[in-house]
């Protein structure tokens, strides 16, 4: 009897191996398939580049009526946090005084859509629209034609965009 399961096992394991490597490769081909896709559409030398700045102005805390004038770019991010580092100061916002914001907080980034978001990227406090709390990865997409207020720690980011 148990040589009668052992067999029966075996055949089951090559099967269900079978089966597993099949769909593995499947699933790379679909994979390459799609890569290849989004390779094509995102031809640096077809796709036009899309350029737009966010113009900040701090209110509250520590860092009220600062403002800033940031260039998000495709794949690259300006990041909003309490670091004072380059990445922060020259091509982010740094809240270096307001200890409620994470030492990164957040980012701001521009989609192949042409939309701009700002996401919170895992902070400690959090960040909030309209006083209601926003999930760590959930993104914010900037109005066109408008204002978007976001508070990181004790510091409302005035949020408005402008085409470049």
């Amino acid at each position: 009897m148990s040589r009668d399961i052992m067999s029966q096992a075996k055949v089951l394991t090559t099967s269900l191996n079978n089966q597993f490597e099949a769909g593995k490769e499947e699933l790379w081909a679909a994979h390459e398939s799609a890569k290849a896709t989004v390779t094509s559409q995102t031809n640096p030398a077809t796709t036009p580049a899309i350029k737009c700045n966010v113009n900040i102005t701090i209110r509250g805390g520590p860092h009220d009526g600062l403002t800033a004038l940031l260039a998000p770019r495709l794949k690259k991010d300006c990041f909003v946090g309490r670091s004072t580092g380059k990445k922060f100061k020259d091509k982010g916002l740094s809240l270096s005084k307001d200890l409620e914001v994470s030492t990164t907080h957040g980012k701001f980034e521009l989609n192949k859509d042409g939309g701009v978001y700002f996401t919170d990227i895992g902070s400690t406090n959090g960040t909030f629209l309209d006083e209601v709390g926003v999930e760590e990865g959930e993104p914010l997409r900037l109005p066109v034609d408008g204002v978007l207020e976001i508070r990181v720690g004790a510091s409302v980011m005035v949020c408005t965009l402008e085409s470049s």
